[in-house]
C-alpha cells in the first residue's frame, strides 16, 4: 500500500552512492562554499538529519541545494540531498495525511512529490528566511488544496450526474414523452398530471427535482430524509408512474 512512498526514500539513497552523484557533489562543492566541510553526500545527509544540529545551520545548506537544483551544475545531485535531508518534515506530512487517501497512497506519494518539487523550482530565496520549514509546510498545504479542489469537483460532477440521471429517468417513463418536438422541459412537466397517484412526500421529491431542478439530497433533508432514502424514495416513485403510464398506454392500445 505505501510502497511507492518508500521505494522513492531508498531511490533517492540509492542515488547518492553512485559514482556520478560523487562527482556532481564534488562539483557542487565549487559553487557553494557552504557544502566544503562535507566529504560526500551522505555526510551532508547525515547532518542534515540529525536532530542535533540547530535548524538556523542548516538553512544556509537548504539554501545552497535549492540554488543548485534551480540551476544547471550539479542539480542532478541537488535533488536528492534536498529530499533525503527535509525526509524526516516530508514523511511526518505523509503520515499525517495518509487519512485523507484511504486505499490511495500511491496517489499521495505522486501528489508530494509534485508539489515539492514545483516549489522548489519556483521558490525565491530572497525572500525565504526558513527554507526547510517553508518546504516542508507549503508542500502539505499545495497537496491539501489540490485534494480540496479535487474533492469539489468531485462533488460538483456527481450532482450533475445525479441531474442527468433524475432527467433521464425521467425521459425513460414512456415512450409518449419522447414524441419527437417535445422539449426535455415538456416532457418532465407532462407528469405532473401522474403525481396524484404518489404518496403525498414521494410527489413533492419528484415535483422538486423534475420540475424545479433541484438535488436529490437537497430535497431529502428538506423533507426529513437522509440522501440515501430520499434517492431511494425517488427511484422507486419514478419506477411506480413508469408502470401506470405504461398500464395506462396498453388500455388505451386496447380500447383503439
Amino acid at each position: 500500500m505505501r510502497r511507492c512512498w518508500k521505494t522513492l526514500h531508498e531511490g533517492f539513497g540509492t542515488a547518492l552512492q553512485t559514482v556520478q552523484a560523487k562527482r556532481a557533489f564534488d562539483a557542487a562543492k565549487l559553487h557553494q562554499a557552504c557544502l566544503e566541510a562535507f566529504a560526500g553526500p551522505e555526510g551532508l545527509v547525515s547532518y542534515l538529519v540529525s536532530p542535533d544540529v540547530p535548524a538556523d545551520e542548516k538553512n544556509g545548506l537548504y539554501s545552497g541545494l535549492v540554488r543548485l537544483a534551480q540551476g544547471d551544475v550539479a542539480s542532478e545531485v541537488a535533488w536528492p540531498l534536498l529530499w533525503l535531508g527535509l525526509w524526516p518534515g516530508l514523511d511526518a506530512v505523509y503520515q499525517r495525511r495518509l487519512k485523507y487517501f484511504t486505499g490511495a497512497a500511491d496517489e499521495l506519494a505522486s501528489a508530494l512529490a509534485t508539489a515539492f518539487t514545483a516549489l522548489v523550482k519556483r521558490l525565491n530565496l530572497d525572500t525565504t528566511q526558513r527554507v526547510a520549514a517553508t518546504l516542508v509546510r507549503s508542500t502539505e498545504r499545495d497537496v491539501m488544496d489540490a485534494w480540496r479542489r479535487a474533492r469539489t469537483e468531485d462533488a460538483r460532477y456527481s450532482r450533475y450526474r445525479e441531474r442527468e440521471e433524475s432527467v433521464s429517468e425521467a425521459v425513460a417513463l414512456s415512450p409518449a414523452l419522447s414524441e419527437v418536438g417535445l422539449s426535455v422541459r415538456m416532457q418532465v412537466e407532462s407528469l405532473a398530471k401522474w403525481l396524484h397517484l404518489l404518496a403525498p412526500m414521494d410527489a413533492k421529491l419528484v415535483l422538486s427535482v423534475l420540475l424545479l431542478d433541484e438535488e436529490q439530497s437537497v430535497v431529502g433533508v428538506r423533507l426529513g430524509l437522509k440522501p440515501a432514502v430520499a434517492r431511494k424514495r425517488f427511484q422507486r416513485a419514478l419506477l411506480r408512474l413508469r408502470r401506470e403510464m405504461e398500464a395506462a398506454e396498453d388500455s388505451d392500445d386496447t380500447a383503439a
